[in-house]
């Protein structure tokens, strides 16, 4: 990410539909992650949606000041098995995210 800018993380996943009663279940909870990419010895950034238990989750993570990488990691919360909707056999997840100038930086 370059100096002075903010980077916005979403992903969207599925929650499967009751035939009978009209009703989304969460099947899977995922959490969405952003980490600094760093040698293991230094501590980095590191951002996270563990808190939320939704389908649309989304991270705002600051201006660090510098030239950063990032790492964008989706996880099934919990390190749980990845449970299935009915007879489907994947789980789509869609990952979208944007830098922007820093509008508390850029207007000093």
């Amino acid at each position: 990410m370059p100096a002075d800018y903010v980077m916005r993380v979403g992903i969207a996943y599925n929650s499967c539909a009751d035939e009978f009663f009209g009703v989304n279940s969460l099947e899977n909870d995922f959490d969405l992650w952003v980490k600094e990419d760093v040698p293991p010895w230094f501590f980095g950034f590191t951002f996270s949606s563990v808190t939320l238990n939704n389908e649309v989750e989304m991270i705002q993570a600051p201006s660090v000041g510098w030239n950063r990488t990032f790492l964008i990691q989706v996880r099934v919360k919990g390190a749980s098995a990845l449970t299935y909707c009915h007879s489907e056999m994947t789980e789509p997840v869609a990952i979208v995210w944007d830098m922007y100038p820093d509008p508390q930086v850029i207007g000093q």
